[in-house]
Formats: structure tokens, sequence, C-alpha cells
């Protein structure tokens, strides 16, 4: 794998980055609005969608700057890209996949286990021998 593929995925697969892709579903959304979503600071939140947006996964919105205010134009975010949606989809379903191949070879394991304590318990059993009692 790609070190290129290995930072993606890294980056997608932190929880701010899926919270951040839930909060932009619905439509853009104002950075102040995405980091109280997230819960952290605007700057870190304005970090995350820029790291986001090198890969082209949200991209930046401006309004139109009403008449008498001050300031910064306040961006908008939203998602660019139809792929991130899939993504978690399909990460989501091969993770369960994984769980799932991991549980049934640990199923198979304890079962392997079992018969071979059943067998020893046999062959402990069948190598006794009753005891002469003495009278």
């Amino acid at each position: 794998m790609q070190a290129q593929t290995r930072t993606l995925l890294k980056l997608l697969a932190l929880e701010d980055t899926d919270l951040l892709i839930d909060a932009l579903e619905d439509g853009p959304k104002e950075e102040a609005a995405i980091a109280e979503y997230l819960g952290v600071s605007q700057q870190t939140a304005n970090r995350r969608l820029h790291d986001l947006e090198g890969w082209g996964i949200v991209g930046i919105e401006t309004r139109v700057q009403k008449m008498g205010k001050r300031g910064p134009r306040p961006r908008s975010w939203s998602l660019r890209s139809e792929d991130a949606r899939r993504f978690r989809n399909t990460a989501d379903a091969f993770a369960l996949r994984l769980i799932e191949q991991r549980a049934e070879e640990m199923r198979a394991s304890l079962d392997r286990r079992r018969r071979g304590e059943l067998r020893d318990a046999g062959r402990a059993g069948s190598k006794r021998r009753p005891s002469a009692q003495g009278g």
C-alpha cells in the first residue's frame, strides 16, 4: 500500500472525519457550526476541513456578503465527493466482514480445543483402573 493511501485511510478513519461528513450530509455548513457539531475549537475543525479539502472530499462555498456586514465572509463547507459517502459504507461493511471472519476463526479454535479436552478426558478416564478394595 502506498504511503499516500495510508495517510488518506488514517484521515478517513478518524472519528472527527466521520462526524464532519455526517454534519455536511445535509448540505453546506459554516465553520463555526461544524466546530460546534464536532465539539472542537474552530481552529481544529478548520484544520480537519483543510486536510479533507486537500483530498477533494470537501470544498469551500462562499456566501454573498450581506450589506452592512463587516469582516470576512463566513465560509461554508460542503461535501465534494460522493465517494466519501460510499467509502464510509464500504469501510463499515469491510470491517464487519473482518470481524465476522475473526469470530468464526475463534469459534473454530474453541471447538478444536473443546474436542481436544474431551478426547483427553476420555483417555484419562480409560486409563484409570478400579482400585482393589481390601477386606
